[in-house]
């Protein structure tokens, strides 16, 4: 007969009376396990054992039905045993009873045995990597990964925005959001590096289009799945897709740049009321009382506005190349503006002068004067308002001393140039 004793696990022991029951597969199961396992698996038997008065385990293969395994799944509930610590003490005694040829019934025991807690890490994307992820993503999805860390929208938020919920003629620049847990509307505002990319990625979009829709067919919005999956594809090729603790997650998900949003808020002095507010979670007896004016949202939101931006960078490195960039940003826009004028003044006069020894179709002028005047929007992005207009005036003839050393915005590239 097969008896227990305390500290030492099953000990077969021959029955006085009759065969013993024949347990040899289960010592055959036992014996494949590793040390760890068959542990605790022979201490959830001897629990299983001692909750329903067995003596032995020859005793519960004999007797043992279904409902001593909810006494025992019960006994492990009162002692607040984790739902994961019971699943694991109910696999070892589904398994014997397996062996056993007492097989359990799975609509039985999946009825008593507690759901796995999955413990999901959700961690924040630093501006480096975010950066890096948005750098990564194919030109047209550039805006709604940038979009995702600029304001901590939840997936659905961003994908259901239409061009008329953008608003870039504020300041600062913001959009209209439904909240997806409440429904009810709120305001986000946006960085100008973030507000620049949207204005040329909804440039032909009608009002009542989606901002991120299929290709071809800017009526449907992108499907959230698929979305996930090229945020997953941008991760590995960075070589940062990994499992969290869990096992069932990842590192990184889209909600990361939620999570993001609300750090950097919170990083920047940004009073919680307000952060509660920029990422639509309920306010509570505050829904009631509460009522913060967009003036001053706007004052809290501009403390995190830096620490938002992807165009920002610290290194001295990064200034003098960035002081560069727009050196030869404005040269570009000087040459595109001159030529925007002289487009514009063709196409406004259809009968006007030969250029050379031919002259273009009307079609032609305008269709370059389209492109001209989006690769102008693209250089703007990298210029200050006031280098802007000084550009302008000085395209349409105005006298304007345009000199590096007169430039304010310039003072960081003369300022290293030693």
């Amino acid at each position: 007969m097969i008896r227990m004793k305390r500290g030492a696990g099953m000990v077969p022991e021959q029955k006085r009376n009759g065969e013993p029951k024949n347990l040899s597969l289960w010592q055959a199961y036992l014996l494949n396990l590793d040390d760890d396992t068959r542990e605790v698996y022979m201490r959830a038997l001897r629990m299983f054992c001692r909750v329903n008065g067995f003596r032995s385990l020859e005793e519960a293969a004999e007797r043992a039905d279904e409902q001593a395994f909810v006494e025992f799944i019960r006994a492990l509930r009162d002692r607040s045993r984790s739902p994961n610590t019971i699943r694991l003490y109910a696999t070892a005694v589904r398994r014997f009873y397996e062996a056993t040829k007492r097989p359990l019934g799975q609509l039985e025991t999946r009825l008593v045995i507690p759901k796995r807690r999955v413990m999901r890490e959700t961690n924040a994307i630093d501006r480096e990597l975010a950066r890096e992820i948005v750098l990564t993503a194919p030109p047209r999805k550039r805006a709604l990964f940038h979009l995702l860390w600029g304001t901590g929208l939840r997936i659905g938020e961003a994908l259901a925005l239409r061009k008329k919920d953008v608003d870039l003629a504020s300041d600062p620049p913001r959009i209209r959001v439904i909240t997806e847990k409440t429904n009810k509307s709120r305001v986000v505002f946006l960085p100008r590096d973030l507000a620049m990319r949207l204005r040329n990625h909804i440039t032909d979009l009608n009002d009542d289009d989606y901002v991120f829709h299929v290709e071809g067919n800017p009526r449907r919005p992108l499907n959230p799945d698929k979305v996930g999956e090229l945020f997953r594809r941008i991760l590995f090729k960075l070589d940062k897709l990994k499992r969290d603790s869990s096992g069932r997650g990842y590192v990184y998900s889209l909600h990361s740049f939620r999570r993001s949003y609300e750090t950097v808020l919170a990083t920047s002095g940004v009073h919680p009321m307000a952060i509660k507010l920029l990422l639509g979670h309920s306010q509570g007896v505050e829904d009631s009382y509460l009522r913060l004016s967009v003036n001053d949202l706007v004052a809290e939101w501009r403390k995190a506005e830096p620490n938002l931006r992807l165009d920002a960078r610290s290194d001295v490195r990064s200034t003098v190349d960035g002081a560069v960039m727009r050196q030869l940003a404005r040269s570009q826009l000087m040459t595109l503006r001159f030529i925007e004028n002289q487009l514009s003044y063709r196409v406004g006069k259809r009968e006007g002068r030969r250029l050379g020894a031919r002259r273009p179709s009307s079609t032609i002028s305008s269709t370059t004067l389209s492109k001209s005047q989006r690769q102008i929007r693209g250089l703007e992005e990298l210029l200050s308002r006031s280098g802007i207009a000084k550009i302008n005036r000085r395209a349409t003839g105005a006298d304007t001393d345009w000199s590096a050393e007169n430039d304010d915005e310039d003072g960081d590239l003369w300022r290293y140039a030693d």
